[in-house]
């Protein structure tokens, strides 16, 4: 259960495939998603492609 995330900059730490990337960024203003494994943040980027707010 998070708080309430509207309008607020969010660092997604061990993103991995975008899983919650997704949904993170529905509410807040801005997601940053970060993982060590490369193979990851790019299937994260392919599954959240239709989102403009991640990075």
């Amino acid at each position: 259960l998070l708080p309430c995330i509207e309008g607020i900059l969010v660092l997604d730490r061990g993103a991995g495939i975008g899983r919650y990337t997704g949904q993170l960024a529905s509410e807040a203003d801005h997601v940053t998603a970060v993982d060590f494994m490369d193979e990851y943040i790019n299937t994260n980027e392919i599954n959240n492609t239709n989102l403009s707010n991640i990075t």
